[in-house]
Order: structure tokens, then sequence, then C-alpha cells
């Protein structure tokens, strides 16, 4: 298609993009995609936490915790986004079909790891670590608690 690479910036940008908004889009479903992938009973005690939860009175501010946990974890992708843009910007200028564009396309690739995927895990990272002291906050759990020990239960029924 002998894409400049301005076009593959936007191609690259596009997925991650994509992806925040429908992480964010998600808040307005019945199955908010954080809500759905962490809170969910192969992952952690979800009902421990939901009875401690209605217990104590405070179901608006886990609500507030989930919703805050979804907009970090759609900040991770449009880091993703902005990097990989700012990547094919900066290292992309040849002409689209030479060997010098092949050869900066290659290197775009191997930085791609780095330079994209560490800082959305940290971010990833930052949203799980803030769950999880949020619900230890909000439920007086301690981590073990909040997650499910699948080795336990491997031990138990054997």
């Amino acid at each position: 298609m002998q894409l400049n690479g301005f076009w593959f910036a936007i191609k690259g940008a596009t997925e991650p993009l994509l992806f925040a908004l429908a992480t964010i889009i998600s808040l307005r479903t019945r199955y908010p995609l954080v809500k759905t992938i962490l809170m969910n009973p192969s992952v952690m005690n979800v009902s421990l936490i939901q009875e401690k939860i209605n217990s104590g009175g405070v179901q608006k501010e886990f609500n507030a915790l989930l919703v805050k946990c979804t907009y970090l974890v759609a900040s991770s992708f449009l880091v993703s986004m902005i990097t990989h843009f700012s990547l094919a910007i900066t290292i992309l200028k040849s002409n689209p079909g030479t060997p010098e564009f092949n050869n900066e396309l290659g290197l775009m690739t191997s930085l791609g790891f780095p330079v994209n995927v560490l800082p959305a895990m940290l971010f990833l990272g930052a949203a799980l670590w803030y769950l999880f002291s949020g619900l230890k906050k909000l439920t007086s759990l301690e981590f073990t608690d909040i997650v499910i020990d699948h080795e336990a239960e491997k031990k138990e029924s054997a």
C-alpha cells in the first residue's frame, strides 16, 4: 500500500485507542470491562468481598473504586497509543517500499515492547494495586482473602 510513516503511526495508534474507548464505554453497560474481568469468582472471592461491602455499607465507594480502575486501564491503552504513534513518527522517515524503510520498520518493531508495552504494563499494575488497596480499605480483608488460591483448592479437594 506504500503507506508512509505518518499512516503507519495512525494505523498503530488506532487499535489501543479503540480498546481505550471500549473500556470507557463499557462503564455504561451492564458488564463494565474491569468489573467483568477482575471481579469474577475464578480470580477473586467475590461473595466474601460483596458480603463485606454490603455489611460495611460501602457499595457507593466500591462502585467509585471500579470506575477509577476502569479509567486507569483505559489510560494504559492511551499511553500505548501515544508511545506507538510517537515511535512511528520518530523512526519511519524513509520512502515506503525502500530497504531503508524496511530497516526502520524492523527497528520500530524491535523497540515496540520496551517503548509501548512496558509503560502500559506499569499503568495496568497501578490499576491492580489501586483496586486491591481500595478493596482492602473498604472491606478490611487481606490480599490473600481477596484473591482465590487455586493451589489451596486443589489440596483441599485431593
